[in-house]
């Protein structure tokens, strides 16, 4: 390439330039001064490296030494690529362009919004045709392009001007656009055309009835003079987006796990292969979505336990219990376990030691068989090659959680070890897997059915990726949740928590290469409980309870911060429980005092916890009745204060401490300073702090991929700081909208119509009880559900009909959300198809830490195909929402 000319119209102000600021392919970025002769013209150049293969740019107003304004605009993408289709492994390639090109823009603040350039919409949604209509020769060197999304189903980009090239506004000589890349079109223009008089408009034109065209709003255009260009320059005049009041795609889908999948050919779960046949009946449906939970491998004891997909013991590796076993199908392998996988597969739920066992049995069978010829394979080899850097700990870690009986590596002899990757069963099992997942991928892309994928906010702590990169974490605590509807003494889940400090250090490399990875198998992703990236809730590694912990980072309060809110008893009275008598009266009428005497002393008028159950920890260590661990884990809490572990003298206040016995005895007055500095501290005081820290992480993390990354969308729900609303607008990632959880102070519920675009709306997620369950369960709920969202009268029924179901879903269609994502079990509960049970429908409990994962739809794929009256009532309700 020679090289690049910029060109704009501006009318500066005394003490003004302009100036491009861009970005290459290749990492280059900065600003190209304009020059001007006459204060209106401003043309500047720019000489990219031979590879580049696209530049981002957009321009900016400088003046006293700084950029006092900017194009409100996504950034231009100029491609100097064709994308070969053909051949699905070739990487793009650079147009060689010899010839200088001239780029004539104009100022514009108007672009296509930023989560269209997102993968979810550039390579599915809307992705290009197998063979795009470039003018790869050039043989017409002046082209108009055009900024666009795709034009509506039935009708193609067009244009009318004064010029012959452009049809002199006779409609029946409209000049049609082609495409050349994911959203830029052209047309070829005549040179005569760049003398600065050509005037235009951009219009839709009638695919069928091409005489039928619309023409876009306000003013005409005009192609800015640029006579100046000589024979051999390529001139692109670039022309904003259409001017047009268009409808704003809004897509459906469906959202269910992998392991809950059942078809006929199951091996007693759901696997890959079951994914690709949900896609199959999606795309009958109209779906455009599936989005499923955490795919990842969490094997640490080969139990049940292991069931958790949000604990994984790699970010990278796929769980092997995945595999789609019909792929070997024509082996005697194959029918050696086929009679055991149906046994498995009629099971009403996952019975995952069982399933997990013929799996692996099975995958270690075939690589004794196939592992030779499938390791020498090129395939293979460049698998290994692309994927080393977290292989290498991987499969290292499984080795040495095989030989020494345990995945908790701080009980592994300190002996180094290296283990040869490249004839391996566990990357031999990867391969498969990654093998397996691109294809289903790709199917989906090609069905313009975009997956969606699962991000956990922790991983394990006996994880490949805790025992090679510890510098990443802190030990100490645990993340979970504070108390909420779901879980009154919050949630522990047990991960440690990040050290993002440490992260920040090579610019969050870990999960800049964690969301690469994913974006191999996904076109957008949920991030699992974004609220981690402004603040985490951590526990001490001593307690269990989340009503215990506290956040990290936090603003923690001094002895005088304290005092300023009107609590003046010491604060170091309140960091320990203290008993009366009145509760110990209280509490020896639900347990013998014989029995809780032993853990019990007496100090300073209070009975006080022995040092041998000061810590929850330690309580849940004993063997003791029930009722009566119940009592001390309870007693431990009853705590006003917590001292910050790493700055001593500064507190966090005990999160909703109002319910504690601590908080009854205060007296009036400080019970209210301790509501003013509780409610202060937990609601305002971290505020921008948080929003700070949250959106320099999340900037970098989201655009983990120069080139194209996946839609983000937020799991932002629970007790929601002010500042996440506008950091996920400012960094165009979609909330999550749940009618049932208004995000307005005093709503019961939500009103969908006001949902934002940029989100993603659903009636429930996993951690709740799908709404026919929910229906049952809340009675008060239902009526109030019942009379001011239905608008029905008299009493609600106690269980929630198929009228009732598809009302529902009619709502959430209806919702403005770019997206409406609904569990199966919601779907089908507006059908005769649906769980007769449907407490059998729930696939978490929340307030359950050892939860097993085991729910499975009750019904083949191939026979939810084959009911056509019900796959046509959803294609007609999707259809009537616009979706």
């Amino acid at each position: 390439m020679s090289k690049l000319r910029f060109q704009i119209e501006y009318h500066t102000k005394w003490g003004e330039c302009l100036q491009v600021e861009l970005q290459t392919s290749n990492g280059e970025s900065g600003h190209i001064a304009l020059s001007t002769k006459d204060g209106q013209q401003w043309c500047g150049d720019f000489i990219p490296a031979p590879n580049t293969t696209f530049i981002r740019y957009i321009y900016c107003v400088y003046a006293g030494g700084k950029i006092i304004r900017k194009e409100l605009r996504t950034p231009r993408l100029l491609q100097f690529q064709a994308e070969d289709r053909t051949n699905k492994s070739a990487d793009r390639a650079c147009l060689n362009i010899q010839r200088n090109i001239l780029l004539s823009d104009c100022w514009t603040d108007e672009s296509i919004a930023a989560v269209y350039n997102s993968k979810a919409f550039r390579q599915c949604i809307y992705r290009e045709p197998a063979i795009i209509e470039s003018d790869h020769n050039f043989t017409s060197l002046y082209k108009l392009r055009l900024e666009a999304l795709p034009a509506p189903e039935g009708f193609r980009w067009g244009v009318l001007g004064s010029s012959a090239a452009l049809g002199q506004w006779q409609t029946e000589q409209t000049r049609i656009f082609r495409r050349v890349a994911s959203y830029t079109w052209e047309v070829d223009l005549d040179k005569t055309d760049l003398d600065g008089k050509t005037a235009y408009k951009i219009v839709l034109v009638n695919e069928i009835n091409t005489s039928q065209i619309h023409w876009e709003k306000g003013e005409d255009r005009y192609i800015p003079n640029t006579q100046g260009a000589d024979n051999a320059t390529i001139v692109w005049v670039n022309a904003s987006v259409p001017r047009f009041d268009l409808p704003r795609w809004r897509g459906a889908g469906i959202v269910l796990p992998v392991f809950s999948l059942r078809s006929r050919t199951s091996f007693g779960v759901g696997d890959f292969g079951d994914l690709r046949k949900l896609i199959v009946w999606a795309h009958l449906c109209g779906l455009k979505a599936v989005q499923i939970l955490p795919i990842n491998d969490t094997t640490r004891t080969g139990t049940w336990a292991d069931s958790y997909p949000y604990s994984a013991i790699s970010v990278f590796a796929l769980h092997p219990i995945y595999i789609n076993l019909n792929e070997w199908g024509d082996l005697p392998l194959f029918q050696k376990y086929r009679e055991q996988g149906e046994e498995l597969n009629a099971l009403p739920q996952l019975d995952y030691e069982r399933t997990y066992a013929l799996k692996t049995t099975f995958l270690h069978e075939l690589f004794a068989l196939k592992g030779k010829e499938i390791c020498i394979s090129e395939a293979y080899s460049e698998f290994v090659r692309k994927n080393r850097s977290w292989l290498d700990p991987y499969v290292s870690f499984c080795h040495k959680r095989d030989k020494y009986g345990t995945a908790d590596f701080r009980m592994w002899p300190q002996v180094k070890a290296t283990t040869e990757i490249e004839y391996d069963y566990y990357t031999f099992v990867q391969f498969l897997l990654f093998r397996q997942l691109s294809a289903v991928h790709e199917y989906a892309t090609e069905k313009g059915v975009l997956l969606k994928g699962d991000i956990p906010i922790g991983v394990s702590r006996d994880s490949a990726t805790a025992w090679h990169a510890p510098h990443l974490f802190h030990f100490e605590g645990s993340a979970g949740a504070p108390p909420d509807a779901f879980a009154a003494d919050g949630q522990n889940w047990g991960f440690p928590t990040y050290n993002w400090d440490a992260m920040a250090q090579d610019n969050y490399a870990w999960w800049r290469e964690r969301l690469k990875s994913m974006g191999q198998f996904f076109d957008a992703y949920r991030i699992d409980h974004v609220l981690g990236f402004f603040r985490i809730w951590e526990i001490p590694v001593s307690q269990t309870y989340g009503t215990l912990g506290y956040f990290r980072p936090a603003l923690p309060l001094s002895m005088a911060e304290i005092a300023a809110y009107g609590f003046n008893l010491p604060v170091c009275q309140y960091v320990s429980p203290r008993i009366t008598e009145l509760d110990m009266s209280e509490l020896c009428k639900t347990v013998r005092w014989e029995e809780l005497s032993p853990f019990i002393d007496k100090a300073g008028g209070y009975y006080v916890l022995k040092s041998q159950v000061a810590t929850q920890k330690e309580v849940l260590k004993l063997e003791l009745p029930e009722v009566l661990k119940k009592i001390l884990l309870d007693i431990v809490a009853d705590v006003l204060f917590i001292e910050d572990p790493e700055k001593k003298g500064f507190y966090h206040p005990r999160i909703a401490a109002q319910k504690t016995r601590a908080f009854a005895q205060l007296p009036a007055d400080q019970q209210q300073a301790f509501n003013r500095l509780h409610d202060d501290f937990f609601y305002n005081r971290h505020n921008h702090f948080w929003a700070e820290k949250a959106a320099k992480k999340l900037a970098v993390v989201t655009q983990y991929d120069e080139n194209e990354t996946m839609l983000p969308c937020a799991e932002d729900l629970g007790m929601v700081p002010a500042g996440v609303k506008e950091v996920l607008n400012d960094l165009h990632i979609l909330s999550l909208e749940i009618e049932s959880m208004p995000k307005t102070f005093g709503q019961q519920f939500a009103d969908l119509k006001c949902n934002p675009y940029c989100s993603v709306a659903t009636i429930a997620t996993h951690d709740m009880p799908p709404f026919r369950l929910w229906w049952q369960q809340d009675a008060e709920r239902r009526q109030d559900y019942w009379t001011k969202i239905l608008k029905r009268e008299g009493k609600a029924p106690e269980s929630a009909d198929y009228e009732t179901c598809e009302a529902v879903v009619r709502n959430f269609l209806a919702a403005p959300s770019m997206l409406c994502l609904i569990a199966f079990q919601d779907f089908l509960g507006m059908s005769n198809l649906r769980n007769p049970i449907p407490e059998a429908e729930q696939i978490n409990d929340p307030a359950n830490s050892h939860h097993y994962w085991r729910y499975r739809m009750h019904l083949n794929i191939e026979d939810l195909v084959l009911a056509s009256d019900f796959n046509e009532k959803l294609r007609a309700l999707i259809k009537c929402a616009g979706r």
